[in-house]
């Protein structure tokens, strides 16, 4: 979320990967406003049924929260994630 109503998220800084990519998805304006600024793992736990039938990258992240939990998510899985995107982007669009 890019404000944070759990405490524990509000020291994630703009340099330290919110707006990276790998950290990003768009999702349609109804289920962007359930998020809130709800933490990741909340937001599985609230919406995971939102976020399982929303885009294949939505649930990827989703999946990885899951996973992971909220402080590993922030510290290095969204850029795991977001290296395994762009690979999968170069793929489809055949680019090296």
């Amino acid at each position: 979320p890019q404000h944070p109503s759990d405490v524990s998220l509000t020291k994630w800084s703009h340099k330290k990967g919110l707006d990276n990519f790998g950290n990003l998805c768009i999702v349609s304006s109804k289920i962007n406003s359930k998020f809130s600024n709800l933490a990741p793992t909340s937001k599985m736990g609230t919406y995971g049924n939102d976020v399982n039938k929303g885009s294949l990258k939505l649930r990827l992240m989703g999946k990885a929260t899951a996973k992971c939990g909220d402080v590993e998510w922030r510290i290095c899985e969204f850029k795991k994630h977001e290296n395994e995107m762009i690979k999968l982007l170069k793929n489809a669009c055949e680019i090296e």
